[in-house]
């Protein structure tokens, strides 16, 4: 019995073992299940599990810059239940269907033609309720980021599509205002992690760019969100060209994946997502609803993710990106541009300007040509063409900056019925040299709002030219220079004129092209304007606008801006007729001063005398003389014959060159040196003309030199050569001996050579 008891405990002994693991396998298996069934779960049955949406939607959440001036930021829908009455519009009007709606009595209303809405009860679109509550609140509402992961495939294999949904309570931008927005961004990723594009959501479209051309902080993306409209862009400069005109800013809040919960969601419909998420099968409107011109100007709430644009952003999102504008370095960089073109131009502007009046003022004042006034509008000296010319080129300056601040164009409507009564005559599109175009969206408060969206402040950049234009005229002494350059100031000025036309008739085409819905009645009126940008009105029946009388045209600006290049070209052209100098440059005194003892001592500064009419001879007093007998006919030999006889006094009029009476000129100082030989004769020739007989060698007379040679022979008789003063001839013409004298004068002396003669 021992033996047996003790073989029966050894036996359970060896069991227990077996019988504990046991235990441990059971209690083990059922803990496990749970991990693994998560693992493969997928709650949207779209074949990818939740577990690889939640990392994929984690690994590139992107990262949220708000605009300082925004209150609002992205936050649960559930918001709008707990503050929203449930209504329905109708013919009657409004109707309300549950002062207090839940998630599961929205979900059943999967039509958006029913017209349901939720109407928040904090307040309107006309006021500040809404905004004022969420700030007070914003405790209550975290900011929450929905994501959704589906499958796509491309001809190349298959890709993930992630998108991030966003609900903001209120829109207040410059284009519209409703209650409710919701905004997105997607991302799409190929084979395995790697993204390849990315599309951000933009009102009424969007844009879509390479992931390398993206923004981003490792792989988050950068979306910089415009201020009241919740548009997404890609960079921070943009939105200021284009119909929304949007307003960005990198200095306001930054929301990363650590500062907001990422919400996964599912696909509409009961099995495909949690019962919290009730809202995606919501057909309504996510706000106040209004009367059927809210819908047109974009004053009604917005339909949810599934149903907005017919729910294409929601069922075919690859689709969608492929409609959306492509952003390129070239894009960016005109963006960039143009966000910058203020600074830009004016900055180059003013380093021009500063090098230039800097180089222009050195030169100058070292030239000495600066003139004792800096501008040449400052020269006005009386009543002559110079100075007219410059008082019409001050007021021309003065009218021009005046017209670049007043409207240049507008168009005014005065709707008397229907859904959009003004009440009286209303400005519904501007353009002027501040504000760019502007339009009145005519809802009540809404006032005018920058259309077409092209930051170029042209009056300022007007501005600055004009400093250009004045610096720029800094120590010109000449009238026909400035009078060139007012008549070029008078062309610019009538640039803008020129292209508000241009744009005015080109609105039509402008307008089909981003409003292509628009109705047929607005398409005519915008043709009839085109085709009279000038001025022109209209009167009668415009669709469910009622009876509308508009007028359009030239504001006063242009006309300010047209009669200013008038007046330039008349100044212009009064500087040109003019020929005038501003003032006198020290050469010009110099010149004059050594004119002035020139004509005081009878020569010029070069040598040569003043008043010269005989080559080689210089004016003294006359004097009287007496060649004898018979005044000499034979030439000197080597030295050419003289020129007419000039005459010191003027009541002498010489009838011959040989009259004894008429006293020749003489050079101020008397020859020192004897006279040059004279040149051999040359061998007799039979070509050659002889002033004796044939057979005389003696007479032959000496040839007459051509330039530094000879001269063809004349039959003329030569005159007598110039005879030198003799010392007994008193100054002032009164003989004191009556015999001749033979002694002939040195050649004049060579005029000095005159550099640069031509200039």
């Amino acid at each position: 019995m021992l033996n047996t008891a003790i073989m029966t405990g050894n036996s359970r002994t060896r069991a227990l073992p077996t019988i504990l693991l046991a235990f441990i396998l059971v209690g083990i298996i059922p803990l496990a299940f749970p991990v693994v069934q998560a693992q493969t779960m997928d709650m949207d049955n779209d074949g990818i599990s939740d577990a690889e949406e939640t990392r994929l939607a984690e690994l590139f959440a992107p990262i949220l810059y708000m605009h300082p001036d925004d209150v609002f930021y992205p936050i649960t829908p559930q918001y709008a239940l707990d503050h929203s009455t449930l209504m329905r519009a109708d013919l009657e009007g409004g109707r309300v269907i549950s002062e207090n709606p839940t998630m599961a009595e929205i979900s059943g209303l999967t039509v958006s033609s029913d017209n349901y809405y939720l109407d928040n009860d904090l307040g309107t679109i006309e006021d500040s309720g809404i905004e004022t509550h969420f700030v007070a609140n914003k405790a209550s509402y975290p900011p929450v980021v929905h994501a959704r992961v589906l499958p796509a495939t491309y001809s190349g294999g298959s890709a993930n599509i992630i998108q991030y949904w966003f609900y903001y309570p209120f829109n207040k931008g410059p284009m519209n205002t409703h209650e409710g927005d919701w905004e997105m961004i997607t991302v799409e990723v190929r084979d395995g992690d790697e993204a390849i594009t990315a599309s951000y959501s933009q009102h009424l479209s969007g844009m879509i760019a390479d992931w390398s051309l993206i923004e981003k902080d490792g792989n988050h993306p950068k979306a910089y969100v415009a201020l009241g409209a919740h548009a997404n862009y890609m960079r921070s400069y943009e939105g200021g060209m284009g119909l929304a005109n949007d307003e960005l800013s990198d200095a306001g809040t930054v929301l990363g994946p650590d500062d907001y919960t990422i919400t996964m969601i599912g696909e509409p419909g009961a099995g495909n997502r949690p019962d919290s998420q009730g809202w995606l099968d919501f057909g309504g409107y996510w706000g106040e609803f209004g009367g059927a011109e809210s819908g047109v100007l974009g004053l009604r709430g917005p339909l949810g993710p599934t149903f907005f644009q017919d729910g294409q952003r929601w069922s075919d999102p690859v689709g969608w990106s492929q409609t959306l504008t492509v952003g390129d370095s070239n894009y960016f960089q005109i963006n960039w541009y143009i966000a910058n073109f203020l600074m830009i131009t004016l900055g180059m502007m003013a380093i021009s300007l500063l090098v230039k009046m800097l180089f222009k003022l050195r030169l100058r004042k070292k030239q000495g040509t600066l003139g004792p006034r800096l501008l040449p509008f400052l020269y006005i000296d009386g009543f002559n063409a110079k100075s007219i010319g410059l008082i019409l080129g001050i007021v021309a300056l003065v009218v021009a900056i005046i017209g670049f601040f007043l409207p240049w164009y507008s168009v005014t409507l005065d709707i008397n019925t229907g859904l959009f009564t003004t009440g009286g005559p209303v400005d519904v599109l501007t353009l002027d040299g501040v504000n760019g175009m502007q339009f009145n969206r005519l809802d009540s408060g809404g006032g005018m709002v920058q259309m077409v969206g092209l930051p170029i402040p042209f009056a300022w950049i007007f501005l600055a030219g004009v400093g250009m234009f004045l610096f720029g005229t800094i120590g010109y002494q000449k009238s026909r220079k400035v009078g060139t350059k007012l008549i070029f100031r008078g062309i610019k000025t009538m640039m803008p004129v020129l292209l508000i036309i241009i744009i005015i008739s080109m609105l039509g085409d402008l307008i089909s092209q981003v409003a292509s819905d628009a109705p047929p009645e607005v398409a005519s009126i915008l043709g009839l304007l085109a085709s009279n940008p000038v001025k022109g009105d209209l009167s009668g029946p415009l669709g469910g606008y009622g009876t509308v009388s508009m007028t359009w045209g030239l504001g006063i600006g242009a006309f300010m801006l047209i009669f200013s290049a008038i007046l330039f070209f008349a100044a212009g052209a009064m500087e040109i007729i003019a020929f005038a100098d501003y003032f006198k440059t020290p050469d010009d005194i110099a010149r004059e001063r050594a004119e002035e003892a020139a004509a005081a001592s009878g020569f010029n500064p070069d040598g040569t005398p003043v008043n010269q009419t005989m080559p080689g001879y210089y004016p003294t007093a006359p004097r009287s003389i007496d060649y004898g007998d018979t005044p000499p006919t034979a030439q000197t030999p080597g030295y050419p014959a003289p020129g007419p006889l000039a005459v010191a006094d003027p009541s002498i009029t010489p009838t011959d060159p040989l009259d004894p009476t008429v006293p020749p000129m003489y050079p101020p100082t008397p020859p020192t040196a004897p006279p040059p030989a004279p040149p051999p004769y040359p061998a007799e020739d039979p070509d050659m003309t002889y002033s004796g007989s044939s057979d005389s060698p003696d007479s032959l007379a000496p040839p007459y030199p051509e330039e530094d040679h000879y001269m063809p022979p004349s039959d003329t008789p030569a005159p007598p050569p110039p005879l030198a003063p003799p010392a007994d001839i008193q100054i002032g013409g009164e003989p004191l001996d009556e015999e001749p004298y033979d002694t002939p004068l040195p050649p004049p002396p060579p005029r000095p050579p005159v550099e640069d003669e031509e200039d």
